[in-house]
């Protein structure tokens, strides 16, 4: 009986109302205000340009982001018309018809249409008459398969395998959108800064190169978007003069191009980024793996003295107690190995690896 997630739909008709609702604060909670980035990376950099082209760029972007905002309205809507639908259906569920294939037939196609209109929802729902309309059919649908019991429509492929699965396809339905918007607000509030920052600062050295490039009559520093349209003035224009505005206009296009970029946009400078990210990180690994095998390699100055074929043991041993001879008190480490025809490198070498401090009757000359 799908009336044991009666509890699940209720939540989650209590979260597409947050959705659903036209306020600050569940607007901002579901969409993030992602074009206060494009006002503020305006702000960073020294475009030539009118304020009222900025300020059209500034409005291009917040059209842009009430959209998206919108959507989440609309979607929330539906789902909260859903889940009205179901808790109804749930309140007339019982012991006898929860085994009628019948029963359940209208709300398994609403959930069919549902999530057909979810899908396609970049292209169906466009304003809140689209979305009246479809929470009509919805009715409607519920209706005629409720009046039709015993034909095809309540007996065929689709409904058996929707009735067998019924739960999960509930369930499904009903936090897809959830998880869909969570996306696109990772999307706008995360991937969306980077991917902002980045495509404004190349798109800043483009246009500043290139007017370099212009000024100076430097063809390899101008790219090729304002080639083109250098070209087109210097044949265009009379005299030959050329002015600044055709390139201003490029650099906003441009521009706007960077600040409304699609998720499939996002998702694939994201995933471009990671690569870099992870071929840089490997570089970086492989470099100083390299740099480790150098320095073992290279032969420490005093790594013959560690190797067991130089042992001056015995000879220290000796020099302690060659050292306590009234005769040689006076005498250091550079007599005693004059004496005994010891190399002195050795011998210091030798005592700073075996011994931390050289006695001090030892450190004389």
């Amino acid at each position: 009986m799908i009336s044991d997630l009666s509890s699940f739909v209720e939540l989650f008709a209590a979260v597409y109302i947050t959705m659903a609702v036209n306020n600050d604060f569940c607007s901002n909670f579901w969409t993030p205000q992602y074009y206060k980035e494009m006002e503020s990376l305006l702000n960073q950099y020294n475009f030539p340009w009118s304020s009222s082209m900025s300020e059209k760029l500034n409005d291009t972007i917040k059209k842009n982001y009430n959209k998206v905002q919108k959507k989440a309205r609309l979607k929330g809507t539906i789902l909260l018309a859903l889940c009205v639908f179901v808790l109804i259906l749930m309140g007339f569920e019982n012991e006898t018809n929860c085994h009628d294939k019948s029963f359940y037939s209208p709300i398994l196609y609403c959930i069919l249409f549902t999530f057909i209109v979810i899908v396609l929802s970049k292209y169906i729902l466009r304003s809140w008459r689209w979305v009246l309309g479809i929470i009509i059919i919805d009715g409607l649908i519920l209706s005629i398969a409720q009046l039709y019991t015993n034909c095809y429509i309540n007996n065929n492929l689709a409904i058996n395998f929707m009735y067998d699965y019924k739960k999960y396809l509930l369930i499904f339905i009903i936090i897809y959108p959830i998880f869909h918007q969570m996306y696109i607000y990772w999307m706008f509030s995360s991937i969306y800064k980077g991917y902002l920052k980045h495509r404004v600062c190349i798109e800043f050295q483009k246009y500043t190169s290139s007017m370099e490039g212009i000024k100076n009559k430097q063809k390899e520093k101008v790219d090729k978007i304002y080639l083109d349209q250098w070209t087109d003035s210097m044949f265009s224009s009379a005299g030959g003069d050329i002015t600044n505005t055709d390139f201003n206009n490029i650099l906003f296009q441009q521009l706007l191009k960077s600040a409304t970029p699609t998720h499939i946009d996002l998702l694939k400078s994201w995933i471009k980024f990671k690569i870099k990210q992870l071929y840089a990180k490997k570089i970086e690994t492989n470099q100083i793996d390299s740099h480790d095998i150098f320095i073992t390699n290279q032969e420490s100055p005093l790594s013959q003295y560690k190797s067991p074929k130089l042992d001056l043991s015995k000879e220290y041993q000796d020099y302690c107690n060659w050292k306590k001879l009234p005769q040689n008190k006076r005498k250091g480490l550079k007599g005693y190995c004059i004496e005994k025809n010891i190399e002195i490198k050795d011998m210091n070498a030798w005592i700073r690896i075996y011994y931390k401090k050289e006695p001090s009757s030892t450190q004389s000359n």
